[in-house]
């Protein structure tokens, strides 16, 4: 495991914690998930509601943890995309993390609405990082996922 690397997310419905697994075996880096000490509903139309709510008023929701405060040389964020940027426990990580130095690479999952404000959140966020183009995936994936995003990775040259 790399121990200079962190793959730190936020996931719903699993699709974006498939990714950032793939990206851990491929990068050898350490996973966080950005959990939020109170879960989000299963049900779908209340969690848009409640998701919808919280961007509104820029609310972060506290996590259950946050990984021990250690020097990383690349860090990816990922997020699935809601109501047009990252889930607010994404967020939540990224105010509360030092970027100062660190190359970021930010990935997304959608529905089919694209990433909306993502990237430029996460700029606005990542300020002092070496920030990378983001990467994006639509719903689970598709055939060609895999190879996507080892591209991308290398395109990182990390």
């Amino acid at each position: 495991m790399s121990t200079d690397i962190l793959i730190a997310y936020y996931s719903w419905s699993g699709n974006t914690q498939d990714i950032a697994e793939f990206i851990a075996s491929e990068t050898g880096g350490e996973l966080f998930a950005a959990n939020p000490v109170k879960p989000y509903t299963t049900d779908y139309s209340a969690c848009v509601a409640q998701a919808r709510n919280e961007i509104r008023v820029n609310f972060r929701p506290e996590l259950v943890a946050m990984p021990e405060n250690k020097s990383y040389s690349a860090v990816f964020l990922g997020s699935p995309i809601w109501c047009g940027t990252m889930a607010p426990p994404l967020a939540t990580f990224i105010d509360n993390f030092d970027f100062t130095g660190i190359t970021v690479l930010p990935f997304y999952t959608h529905g089919g609405g694209g990433g909306g404000k993502f990237d430029r959140d996460i700029a606005g966020m990542c300020r002092n990082s070496k920030l990378q183009k983001s990467m994006e995936i639509y719903g689970s994936g598709s055939k060609d996922t895999r190879s996507k995003i080892k591209s991308w990775i290398k395109s990182a040259a990390l």
